[in-house]
């Protein structure tokens, strides 16, 4: 009679081959789902020109905020002092459903990032 914790390190072993042959198959050029999407297209030299005039390089990291009820979506870049900054708002033109309930604690964190980031302005 096999034992059972060999029988499991089998079926798991079997498993994980499994699952790695099955993402290996993933690393192909010819699978990409973003071939010919905006994504992989140059950024735009107007866009380049205002990161430059607000300090900001290319590569730097970005946030993305929206706001459902305004119907607002914003860009905030990561400028060469470490700090974010607005890069660009874009309209937001449909949303589904209507607004969640707010929760005292999630208003609460919202204010104080609020505050803190007046400060930082």
């Amino acid at each position: 009679m096999i034992n059972r914790s060999l029988v499991r390190a089998l079926v798991t072993s079997a498993a994980l081959a499994g699952a790695g042959a099955l993402l290996a198959g993933c690393n192909g050029e010819d699978i990409s789902l973003a071939n010919n999407a905006k994504a992989n297209q140059p950024v735009p030299p107007k866009l380049i020109a205002d990161m430059t005039a607000k300090d900001m390089d290319l590569q730097s990291p970005i946030l993305v905020r929206l706001y459902k009820q305004e119907a607002e979506l914003e860009i905030w870049k990561q400028d060469r002092s470490g700090r974010f900054a607005l890069l660009k708002s874009y309209p937001i033109c449909r949303w589904s459903g209507d607004l969640g309930p707010r929760s005292a604690k999630a208003t609460a964190r919202r204010r104080k990032a609020s505050i803190r980031s007046r400060r930082h302005r």
